[in-house]
């Protein structure tokens, strides 16, 4: 048998839930019968599958096989950034709740020496997380691998349920950089319903439905471009990308449904372009800054010095930084609720 203290992450959730975070190996049914058997007990007392736990009770359990850590490169921390192997990974902010971090293109969010173990090693040599039976440091959201910006995780349950309502309940705004194909005069806003293949590992658009009620499969998708500077040259357009929704690949998808893909994008239509990206990758997409609207909360992840390089080589009209920075601002009080952005923006 072993012994097992339960943290202040586990406190008040479901004996059965807190196992089956704690003992992912074991079936289910193994855990409800042994529970059910009194082989599993609660400060010495027999208890049943819904019981709550508390932060400083005992739990006695079989001597289950419990899952190693995966094996990470070697991380530190230092000066508000994050060294692991060649990844850099500034740290945007930090409380006993969350960690919100400038994620390079390149680096995926989950799986073998993803992000997420990175964080969770991180969080715990630096002392950010309290190990417990059922929670881990995880993200809140998912950029994907060739999206660099704004990326939110959690550090305690308390801030993964909090950060998780506010982005169901649409109270986070959220806007990303993009280059896309051909010129791009107007602001444009797409609702067309979205569904991902799976096979294909790519979104597709409905032909028909309205957005309100989409097609069976399909789900309902918002999404704002608005041009911010033109390449006449390249026939590249700049734009800031607003998604109302959070579909995967919904930038990427409704900008190719519209005529104006990502540039270099060629899974959704785009021709080849040379070094769009940053970290290796073909297309540039940067989420550059994400405001909770309830609080006025607000986190901006500056691009990557070498998209900005590209992006100033790209486009020779561009305007000065500070007054791209202006505009964006001026983008995000027009079709952001909060009034006011609480913090200066910095490309």
């Amino acid at each position: 048998m072993v012994f097992l203290t339960v943290a202040r992450d586990d406190e008040n959730r479901r004996l059965d839930r807190v196992l089956r975070k704690a003992f992912p190996r074991v079936p289910p049914g193994a855990l409800a019968g042994a529970v059910r058997r009194g082989a599993v007990r609660v400060n010495g007392r027999r208890c049943r599958n819904e019981t709550r736990v508390h932060e400083g009770d005992i739990l006695k359990v079989p001597a289950w096989e419990t899952p190693e850590e995966e094996p990470t490169r070697s991380v530190r921390y230092r000066d508000r950034c994050i060294q692991a192997g060649s990844w850099r990974i500034p740290v945007i902010d930090r409380s006993t709740n969350w960690l919100v971090l400038n994620k390079p293109a390149g680096l995926a969010v989950h799986g073998a020496e993803s992000l997420d173990l990175i964080v969770r090693s991180v969080a715990r040599d630096e002392g950010w997380w309290s190990e417990s039976l059922s929670f881990r440091p995880g993200p809140v959201h998912r950029l994907d691998r060739n999206t660099s910006g704004v990326q939110l995780f959690a550090l305690s349950t308390e801030g993964a349920r909090a950060l998780s309502e506010q982005l169901s309940r649409r109270e986070v705004f959220k806007l990303y950089l993009a280059v896309v194909q051909g010129i791009l005069e107007e602001e444009r806003e797409t609702s067309l319903p979205l569904r991902y293949d799976n096979r294909r590992r790519r979104t597709e658009t409905a032909d028909v439905g309205a957005p309100d009620s989409p097609p069976p499969s399909f789900s309902a998708a918002r999404t704002a471009i608005i041009p911010l500077a033109h390449s006449l040259r390249d026939r590249f357009t700049l734009v800031a990308a607003i998604p109302y929704t959070g579909r995967t690949h919904q930038i990427r998808g409704h900008c190719a449904a519209i005529g104006h893909p990502l540039a270099g994008d060629r899974k959704y239509g785009a021709a080849p372009a040379a070094g769009a990206g940053a970290g290796g990758t073909t297309y540039l997409l940067h989420s550059l800054l994400m405001m909770v609207t309830t609080t006025g909360t607000f986190w901006n992840a500056p691009l990557p010095g070498e998209a900005r390089i590209h992006l100033e080589r790209q486009f020779p009209a561009l305007p000065a930084l500070p007054a791209l920075a202006r505009r964006i601002r001026e983008v995000v009080q027009a079709t952001c609720t909060v009034t006011g952005v609480n913090g200066t923006i910095e490309l």
